[in-house]
Parts: C-alpha cells; sequence; structure tokens
C-alpha cells in the first residue's frame, strides 16, 4: 500500500502520520513523547529498549532503535526517518520504506520479530 508520510512537531511531542492513498481508514499516527522518550500507538505506550538497533543504509543512514509495548509489539524508529516497521498483538504489522521492496521489508520483519 502507499502511504504519504508527515510530520509536525511541537514543544512536547513528534507527531507522524501516514496517510493511505486509497482508504483513509487505513491511516495511522504515531505520537513520540518528548519528556518520556516513549512512542503511543493508540493506547500502546512503546518504551525503548535502547539495543539492538538496526542499522542498513539502503534504507536510511543512522540506525533505528527498537522499542517494544507491554504486550510485546515492537516498533523499530529513528527520529527523522519515523517507523520504520511495527509488529502489533492486535495486527496487522506494517514495514514503511521509501520503495517497494519486498526483500528489504522481509529483513526489517524478521528484525522486529526475532
Amino acid at each position: 500500500m502507499e502511504y504519504q508520510f508527515g510530520i509536525k512537531e511541537n514543544d512536547s511531542v513528534i507527531k507522524y502520520t501516514y496517510k493511505n492513498l486509497k482508504d483513509h481508514k487505513k491511516d495511522l499516527e504515531f505520537l513520540y513523547d518528548k519528556s518520556s522518550k516513549n512512542i503511543i500507538f493508540y493506547v500502546d505506550d512503546f518504551t525503548s529498549l535502547n539495543s539492538p538497533v538496526y542499522l542498513n543504509k539502503q534504507i536510511y543512514k543512522e540506525g533505528f532503535t527498537a522499542y517494544r509495548s507491554v504486550n510485546y509489539s515492537q516498533i523499530l524508529y529513528h527520529r527523522q526517518y519515523g517507523v520504520l516497521g511495527i509488529t502489533h498483538l492486535e495486527g496487522p504489522h506494517f514495514v514503511f520504506l521509501p520503495e517497494l521492496n519486498i526483500e528489504l521489508a522481509n529483513e526489517v520483519f524478521y528484525q522486529l520479530t526475532k
């Protein structure tokens, strides 16, 4: 699916929006809380694991930090890039790449689930 990506920042949060170009019901929004340094996705709060960091220069020049929620859902995140991928207990799972690349998407998904 194709998404349009947007970032808005204020004093307390960074808001990442992923607008589905065909169905607005599939739009996604993530918030990075600057004070807690957590990521909020709907009602889930994701806390940084501080490691491991996933790096693939094909995707972005800097590494992504893993975040996990209490239900073991996981996110790979970088402040400038946004969310690279998410596995969520209640599904669905997403990988956000600049262009379609199934091999790379599978690699990111593997990093999220190992």
